[in-house]
């Protein structure tokens, strides 16, 4: 799916008793036999090798209110080991292991399992591209907390006290079972439900606003859905608009536009073209551009066409990936 907007012509300290330094924390958690198993969406026992991981989201984060692909974004990692354990001798749907570690970060935290079932028991992937199923647990038991750096640093959390399942994981028949993604939403689609758009006025092309504009630049150029005739960014300082193009002193093509950071996962790909006529547009590197971040999310990038020319166009294609 492509869409395009075209213009022409905490430092960590360790405390010492009788100058020993206290223990790391350590958190064991299973899903030994005699407990329940971890199954997949099917309802079947999860295959060995898949992943289980072990750690907490910041302070004041909801995974209840937020999708699979958020929770990677936000996630703490302290640990993670295998479905049939380290060793491969527990059944599928089965797992043991001990996790030791600083508490810096951790100590106080609830303690979560995101569990994944991937093609091939193959290592997740930050996009959840190739995760078929995924699974969030937690407990309300007063031990589903990190425990605290010194003494009293050992916690043991089993699947036995797990009460908590978040997105389309459950607790089917007592067991935990993951949740299917085989027809997750894409960010994009996130993004569109959030702000209220449902069907055709939800697709990437439409342009409810009938304003030109597709929902997807809008995606794209941090944009409201429901804001007709934007106007451009503001150049040097804008946060949201539709690109700027401008010719610079050597009359050459400025191209500036507010970007999704990579690290958003945001399911699209921003391709900057030039030309000497709109139909033979070729894409240009951006290795050398200038980047600027804005926040956690946005960044502005600013790329300058290499080719002078009597005529030039030049233009940001959008696409879903």
């Amino acid at each position: 799916m492509n869409c395009f907007v075209r213009i022409g012509l905490v430092s960590v300290g360790w405390l010492a008793v009788a100058g020993t330094a206290l223990a790391d924390i350590t958190v064991d958690y299973n899903a030994q036999p005699g407990l329940p198993n971890v199954n997949d969406s099917n309802g079947t026992p999860l295959a060995q090798g898949n992943h289980v991981w072990l750690g907490a989201f910041p302070a004041g984060y909801d995974p209840a209110a937020n999708e699979p692909l958020s929770w990677m974004q936000h996630w703490l990692a302290f640990d993670q080991t295998v479905i049939g354990g380290t060793s491969g001798l527990l059944p599928a749907g089965r797992f043991s292991a001990t996790a030791s570690g600083s508490g810096a970060g951790f100590s106080g935290q609830k303690i979560y399992w995101l569990i994944f079932d991937t093609p091939s028991a193959a290592p997740p992937t930050n996009d959840l591209s190739n995760v078929t199923a995924i699974g969030l647990f937690s407990s309300t038991a007063t031990n589903w907390q990190f425990p605290q750096d010194g003494f009293d640093n050992y916690t043991l959390v089993t699947s036995a006290q797990v009460d908590q399942a978040f997105g389309d994981g459950s607790l089917a028949g007592g067991m935990l079972q993951l949740g299917s993604l085989e027809s997750a939403p894409t960010p994009f689609q996130n993004w569109a439900t959030t702000h209220g758009l449902t069907g055709a006025a939800a697709a990437a092309t439409a342009n409810p606003t009938h304003d030109g504009i597709a929902n997807l630049l809008k995606y794209a150029f941090n944009i409201l859905p429901t804001q007709s005739n934007p106007a451009d960014l503001v150049a040097g300082a804008g946060v949201a608009g539709m690109p700027l193009i401008e010719l610079n002193s050597q009359d050459q093509l400025v191209i500036e536009f507010v970007r999704r950071k990579a690290s958003t996962n945001p399911g699209i790909r921003y391709c900057v073209e030039t030309g000497n006529h709109p139909a033979g547009l070729t894409e240009l590197d951006l290795t050398g551009a200038v980047v600027d971040s804005i926040d956690e999310t946005w960044e502005r990038v600013t790329v300058t066409d290499p080719t002078i020319a009597m005529r030039r166009f030049g233009q940001v294609r959008v696409e879903e990936n």
